[in-house]
């Protein structure tokens, strides 16, 4: 194992974004482990930027943060809650590119949903998406009990009425999260 040093701690804090404190049990400890000089971590966090625009989505009355496939549950929790000195679960990178990807699949739905023509099917594949909360993005109870009464499934009558819901919350959609690239290697 190298001997501690401290810029090229401090290059691994940054390359592989990690805490404060674990510099200094490197410190104290007197040397670095050989996994992060070999490039070998399982785990990386996700840069703060990632993770602030990941809270921008779950801010929107119709995201369910449980509903999100391969992400811990405490992870969200953690993040929305404010800084009082608990240590908190940290996102990691896996998990956002997870999220992200899921993400994507939702805005593409989305945007199939506004077409001129939409496939029902389609919509109805928006509407199951797992992280939807339906009464949050649904604002007429007629049309959201028509919706629960036939499984997420609309009829071509509806399909005006509930463009016209989607219509609505466009511009409050923010831009997907995107993972800066890493820093380059040492």
């Amino acid at each position: 194992m190298p001997p501690y040093n401290h810029e090229l701690a401090l290059q691994l804090k940054e390359r592989y974004l990690l805490a404060g404190s674990t510099i200094r049990n490197w410190k104290y400890l007197g040397h670095i482990p050989e996994r992060y000089i070999t490039g070998y971590v399982t785990r990386q966090r996700a840069p703060q930027s990632t993770v602030d625009a990941i809270l921008l989505w779950l801010k929107l009355p119709f995201i369910k943060e449980t509903g999100f496939k391969d992400v811990r549950k405490s992870v969200f929790r953690d993040l929305q809650r404010p800084d009082d000195g608990r240590k908190h679960a940290r996102l990691r990178l896996e998990e956002a590119e997870s999220i992200i990807a899921q993400i994507e699949d939702f805005q593409q739905l989305f945007k199939e949903a506004l077409e001129e023509n939409p496939v029902p099917l389609r919509m109805q594949q928006l509407f199951r998406l797992p992280f939807i909360h339906l009464r949050g993005f649904i604002n007429d109870p007629h049309l959201y009990d028509h919706l629960l009464f036939r499984k997420r499934k609309p009829k071509e009558l509806d399909i005006v009425l509930l463009q016209k819901q989607l219509t609505y919350w466009r511009p409050t959609i923010p831009p997907l999260p995107k993972i800066p690239p890493m820093v380059s290697e040492l």
